[in-house]
């Protein structure tokens, strides 16, 4: 695009020509065009008195231009590539307590669904997501489940959590191929910080066949503890979503307000256009205690995206802990 003398903001895809009322500070260049920085020049109050839209046009000039730029990150030409595989979901959370005393609530979250062959390759080409990075959302293989450490405490090598999830399926007796596919649904680190109650774990075959699942149920003091999930035989929705399903004893701190003697009931499916799961705390007699139901709607995984959600949902894990603990004291 030719300026031909003329003053001309770029942003990405956009531009943007501004009035002969705001001055630019910036040199033309060799074509005669001045380059970005606009500053509008103030207004008289008079003129917002009359409610002149012209003035009030160069008033919010830079304003203006600040959107372009917001709209040029969040365009469809920052769109995800069509093979990623790793998305984003925008969810609704609902608890809801039976006993000892009935509590409910709900409240919005977004995650990632992660495949752990692509981590690398988003962070080449994202901004603010990275592996083992300093950046505003980070996702560290060391905060999820690892098996393989020496006798001392320390790791034997650099962790990668493919290989440690693959390690600790063989001890379940599940075996799996070097390239099968694993997805992981969970929070990663907002600036830093990082609390995930559980993470879903989603493992198919070279041929895209669902094999299992992995639940990984997380506390308040760091600890975790992996369940899996095998394929259930239910026919019903089977060959669009597959499901998982899994009732077991707990045998794991969760709560102070939920007995270690209780069963967990997870009920996944895997993750498409929507997202549902539930997991529920039932009793020895299969009456159900506690249930949670998480539902959601895909997102591509883009800079633009995680800018709009952040918005929305700030410092998402911290908001999620600060809600375990405010509803706690309401029990």
């Amino acid at each position: 695009m030719k300026c031909r003398g003329k003053t001309v903001i770029r942003c990405g895809e956009h531009s943007w020509k501004p009035g002969r009322d705001a001055s630019i500070r910036a040199p033309r260049d060799r074509g005669g065009c001045r380059h970005l920085r606009l500053a509008a020049q103030p207004v008289a109050p008079q003129a917002l008195a009359f409610g002149s839209p012209v003035e009030l046009w160069h008033l919010f000039g830079a304003v203006d231009a600040a959107r372009i730029c917001l709209m040029s990150v969040a365009s469809p030409h920052n769109a995800a590539p069509a093979s990623r595989s790793s998305c984003l979901y925008e969810c609704r959370v609902l608890h809801h307590r039976l006993a000892p005393k009935r509590h409910r609530f709900e409240y919005g979250i977004f995650m990632v669904l992660l495949d752990l062959d692509e981590l690398d390759t988003l962070t080449e080409q994202l901004r603010l997501f990275g592996r083992n990075r300093r950046r505003p959302y980070n996702f560290r293989d060391d905060d999820h489940l690892q098996t393989r450490k020496a006798e001392g405490g320390g790791r034997t090598e650099a962790p990668d959590l493919k290989s440690e999830i693959r390690a600790w399926l063989v001890e379940q007796g599940v075996v799996t191929e070097p390239n099968c596919r694993i997805r992981l649904l969970t929070l990663p680190r907002v600036f830093g910080y990082v609390f995930n109650p559980v993470s879903f774990y989603f493992i198919e075959s070279a041929a895209g066949e669902a094999v299992c699942a992995i639940a990984e149920v997380g506390n308040t003091f760091g600890e975790l503890k992996p369940y899996l999930v095998p394929l259930s035989r239910d026919p019903a929705g089977a060959k669009e979503s597959p499901a998982f399903r899994l009732v077991a004893p707990k045998h794991f701190y969760v709560s102070p307000f939920s007995d270690l003697e209780l069963n967990f009931d997870f009920r996944l499916r895997t993750p498409g256009g929507q997202l549902q799961i539930g997991v529920n705390d039932v009793g020895t007699d299969g009456q159900p205690v506690l249930t949670s139901v998480l539902t959601g709607e895909r997102r591509p995984l883009t800079d633009g995206q995680l800018l709009r959600l952040t918005a929305r949902y700030p410092l998402v894990t911290l908001h999620v802990i600060a809600l375990i603990h405010w509803h706690a004291l309401k029990l």
